[in-house]
């Protein structure tokens, strides 16, 4: 999805002509174990191209809490925290 937009090329393979716009899962920007996270530079570089496709973004507690509070800031209404149990209507 940053540099070379794998998951773009996987998805219009799939469903060509449509657009994409919710992602609804795991963004993995976080290691529990080593309490590190993806930088700002490469939050920076997802924000842009989330905002550049202009997609709703429903994620978990695997985004990590840092990364999850720094898209919140900058996505604002465009990212949504999920949480096991939840119903969501899209």
């Amino acid at each position: 999805m940053l540099e070379n937009n794998s998951i773009d090329a996987k998805l219009k393979t799939k469903i060509p002509n449509k657009k994409i716009r919710s992602y609804l899962g795991g963004l993995h920007l976080s290691n529990p174990a080593t309490k590190e996270h993806e930088s700002n530079e490469y939050l920076d570089i997802l924000i842009r191209n989330l905002v550049q496709k202009n997609i709703d973004i429903y994620t978990g507690h695997c985004t990590g809490k840092y990364a999850l509070n720094y898209l919140k800031e900058k996505l604002k209404d465009k990212i949504h925290e999920i949480n096991t149990g939840m119903k969501l209507n899209i």
